[in-house]
């Protein structure tokens, strides 16, 4: 009896200890029979919302959807039949306010008040399933990231070895995954001396360093790619288990560079060094000990005439021919920058006085040559030279008296440069059919005519002899599909023609031979009533030569026939300018005009009498 009490109170004891575990377990347990429930832990009552007598002899199937309770049931059928401890079976549960509540099944065989049963033990794995949730989106999200992103990306394991390219790589570098999957990313992607740096980098990343650089990586064509690359090591349960490189193709923005670069050093017109590189190197050379140092100043003559007559673009011509001429007189060690709009400047390094005297005799030789072939605008440089022969001697100071000495050249030749320069222009003027077919003799006799029936001075009559030659010499800078174009005229073009008065002042002015009919060729197109251009002044504000010159133009223009307009008859022609007068004619100079034309026709008739 003592052994019997003493085993009845041990299993007692056992069954109080089981019983404050199940009580007190954060687990839910259930102890069933037949898939009624005979216990059930506090736990479960939470997970499931139920008071224990709702619970109690329920069955289990109440708490699971009817397709989730089939598959559970045939889940522990089928671990009982292979004599397998059942496994874990996760499954959603039916909370009582209808809430489904995600739960891991594990089940065991026991006996229970002496009958065969078995022991759920259910565990509530929501917050697993809401981190588990989570996580796939931050997969989803970095995988989406990681294929979509505009930066090339590769993913390298611990030994560089390539496990994954985003589509952005493939573009880049014009490889796909298959082909690449497990080659080393340094020796895939650099070459040379830059194999080394790769390597260095990839081995900073997988050591656990954010890295990045400015480098060159090759494609599958070895092509060379100017990329910034950023190495991120990738952790796994806080080891490092490879890393990422991230490349940003930088081509574009090197080109960018180096074109500022180029800026910063050449000039754009003519690809020659400009004024800053020229001062720069001028300071740099004041402390080198390449004495004796020659400077060349070199100044285009002409250059406002021609962008005043022909416009910028053919200055832009005339200027680029003179860089270039200049160019093939030096040594490709020498310095020849363009220095202002028409201003050359060159630093001679090794070079004394006569050497640099022998260099300036090249260009001029060479302009010459050039000027043989072309007449039309012939080139002139002025030069001064000037040497520096050790750092005590000022840089600046040789390049001022070089510039002094250019100034010298230019004054004692102006005259001659300005004179080749106007017979280029008048050259074109005739070429392009403005003094052809005697026009120029015709307005000139019939202006003579005109004058002394005015009673002009001498001075004026030779000043009109001038003006009749000239004053269309604004004409050569008009565009020769203008000047030439058959049928009217739009009015943008209109006004580009209208600009050579303007433009033949300009030249005028620039030649001593011209300028005293300077004014006279600007005010040559203006009428008697105020209607003409480019000033708009009206009556004896016009000068008496522009008036006369305006009558006698416009009658030889309409009597002789000129591209597609028809000529008229000597007495249509009278009346047109007699029906002109007091607009765009003076109209006591009409009447000294049709004195002098019935004047000559009496002359005829006498003739043939």
């Amino acid at each position: 009896i003592t052994e019997q009490k003493q085993f009845e109170e041990a299993l007692r004891a056992s069954e109080e200890i089981y019983r404050n575990v199940v009580e007190h377990a954060n687990d839910g347990i259930i102890i069933s029979q037949n898939l009624k429930i005979k216990l059930a832990n506090p736990s479960i009552l939470d997970i499931l919302g139920y008071t224990e007598k709702e619970v109690l002899n329920s069955s289990i199937s109440r708490y699971l959807d009817p397709e989730e309770f089939n598959r559970a049931y045939h889940f522990f059928q089928q671990q009982t039949s292979k004599n397998e401890e059942p496994g874990v079976f996760e499954t959603v549960l039916q909370h009582k306010n209808g809430r489904e509540v995600p739960a891991e099944l594990n089940m065991g065989a026991i006996e229970y008040q002496g009958k065969p049963a078995y022991l759920i033990i259910i565990r509530d794995i929501t917050q697993r399933k809401h981190a588990e949730q989570k996580l796939s989106q931050q997969k989803q999200y970095f995988e989406a990231l990681f294929k979509n992103s505009p930066e090339a990306i590769a993913l390298v394991d611990t030994k560089k070895k390539i496990v994954d390219i985003n589509e952005r790589f493939a573009t880049l570098f014009d490889y796909k995954l298959e082909e690449i999957k497990g080659n080393n990313i340094d020796t895939l992607l650099s070459r040379g001396k830059d194999l080394k740096s790769a390597r260095y980098f990839s081995e900073q990343a997988l050591q656990g360093k954010n890295i990045e650089e400015e480098t060159i990586r090759y494609d599958r064509r070895e092509r060379p790619r100017s990329v910034h690359v950023k190495g991120i090591p990738v952790y796994l349960d806080g080891e490092i288990v490879g890393c990422y490189g991230v490349y940003s193709d930088i081509s574009k923005r090197k080109r960018y560079e180096k074109q500022l670069q180029n800026y910063s050093l050449y000039d754009q017109l003519t690809e020659l060094y400009n004024r800053n590189f020229f001062e720069e190197e001028l300071n740099r050379l004041q402390k080198s000990r390449e004495y004796p140092i020659s400077i060349i100043s070199a100044d285009l003559d002409g250059l406002k005439l021609i962008n005043d007559t022909m416009g910028h673009k053919v200055g832009d011509e005339y200027i680029k021919n003179c860089a270039s001429l200049m160019k093939k007189s030096f040594r490709q060690s020498d310095i020849l920058a363009r220095v202002g709009g028409d201003e050359f400047a060159s630093i001679l390094t090794y070079t004394d006085e006569e050497e640099a005297k022998g260099v300036a005799e090249r260009i001029r030789k060479h302009i010459k040559e050039y000027n043989d072939m072309h007449q039309e605008f012939p080139l002139s440089i002025s030069l001064g030279t000037a040497t520096a022969y050790s750092p005590a001697e000022s840089l600046e100071e040789a390049y001022k008296q070089a510039d002094d000495r250019m100034y010298h050249d230019k004054l004692l030749h102006s005259s001659e440069v300005r004179n080749r320069m106007m017979e280029g222009l008048m050259g074109t003027l005739s070429e392009r059919d403005f003094l052809s077919q005697g026009h120029d003799r015709r307005v000139a006799r019939l202006c003579q005519a005109i004058a002394e029936k005015a009673n002009l001075s001498l001075r004026q009559q030779n000043d009109l002899q001038l003006l009749a030659r000239v004053h269309d010499l604004g004409k050569v800078g008009i565009p020769d599909r203008i000047l030439f174009k058959k049928g009217p005229l739009t009015p943008e073009e209109r006004e580009i023609v209208n600009q050579h008065s303007e433009k033949g002042y300009r030249i005028a002015l620039s030649s001593p031979d011209l300028a005293r009919v300077a004014d006279l060729i600007l005010k040559h197109h203006e009428h008697w009533d105020g209607s003409g251009y480019p000033l708009g002044i009206e009556g004896k504000e016009i000068p008496l030569e522009c008036r006369i010159l305006a009558i006698a133009d416009a009658f030889d223009a309409m009597t002789h026939p000129k591209d597609h307009r028809e000529s008229l008859s000597r007495e249509k022609a009278m009346e047109e300018i007699k029906n002109h007068a007091g607009t765009q004619f003076d109209p006591g100079l009409v009447e000294l005009f049709l004195e002098v034309m019935e004047e000559e026709q009496q002359q005829e008739r006498n003739k043939e009498i």
